[in-house]
C-alpha cells in the first residue's frame, strides 16, 4: 500500500485500522503487519491443516487398498474406487507441497507438535468412525483409546498457552534499534595517524 506521509511520519507499531503499519525501507510504503491474535492463529492452523491433509492420505490410502485388496469383478470399477485412489494422490502430493510451505513459514519447535497431533486426532477419529474400529473393541479398550484422544488434545492446549506466553514477552534483540559496532576511531588523530593505526604492523 502507498502512503503519501512522509517518511518521518511512518514509524514502527503505529495503529491503524486495528493493524500495526512497518516500515519496508523504500520511502512512502508501508506495509500492514496483522495482528498478534491472528497471528497465533496461523500459527496453529497451518501446521494443523498439515496434519489433516496427512490424517486424510492416511485414510484414503488405506481405503484403496483395502477395497482394490477385496473387489471383484465389477465391484473394481465401481466409482467410490476412483475416488479414493484420486484424493489418495492428490492428498500426497498436497502433503509434499504444504510440508514445505509450513515449516518455512513458522518453527519446526512450534509447528512439529500441532502437525503430530492433528495426524494421530484424524487418524483415530478415521479408524474410530469411518472404519468403525469401536465395534471391535472392549468398553475398556475405548475408554482408553478416547482418554489417548484427550490427552493429544490437552497436549495442544498446552502447547498453543505456553506459545502465547512467549509472543507477549518482550523481543530481546530490537532491530529499529540495532548499530553497526565497528573499531573506535579516535578523531582527535592526524587524519595519516588515524588511518596508520590500523594499517601499520606492529613494532617488535
Amino acid at each position: 500500500e502507498v502512503s503519501p506521509t512522509s517518511p518521518t511520519e511512518e514509524k514502527a507499531g503505529q495503529k491503524a485500522n486495528g493493524h500495526s503499519l512497518i516500515v519496508t525501507g523504500k520511502p512512502g510504503i508501508v506495509s500492514s503487519k496483522p495482528p498478534p491474535s491472528l497471528d497465533r492463529f496461523m500459527e496453529f492452523l497451518y501446521p494443523g491443516s498439515l496434519g489433516l491433509d496427512e490424517g486424510i492420505c492416511s485414510l484414503t490410502m488405506k481405503a484403496s487398498i483395502s477395497m482394490l485388496a477385496n473387489c471383484t469383478g465389477s465391484e473394481c470399477s465401481h466409482w467410490i474406487v476412483y475416488i479414493s485412489v484420486v484424493t489418495w494422490i492428490s492428498t500426497s502430493l498436497a502433503t509434499l507441497w504444504w510440508l514445505k510451505k509450513v515449516f518455512g513459514r513458522y518453527e519446526t519447535t512450534k509447528a512439529l507438535p500441532v502437525e503430530y497431533g492433528a495426524v494421530n486426532i484424524a487418524s483415530m477419529c478415521s479408524g474410530l468412525i469411518f472404519f468403525r474400529e469401536y465395534q471391535y473393541l472392549a468398553d475398556w479398550q475405548l475408554a482408553v483409546v478416547l482418554v489417548g484422544l484427550g490427552v493429544i488434545l490437552l497436549g495442544l492446549l498446552i502447547g498453543r498457552i505456553d506459545s502465547i506466553d512467549e509472543s507477549l514477552r518482550p523481543s530481546p534483540c530490537d532491530e529499529s534499534q540495532t548499530t553497526m559496532v565497528g573499531p573506535k576511531k579516535d578523531n582527535n588523530l592526524p587524519r595519516s595517524n588515524a588511518r596508520n593505526a590500523f594499517n601499520e604492523p606492529p613494532k617488535m
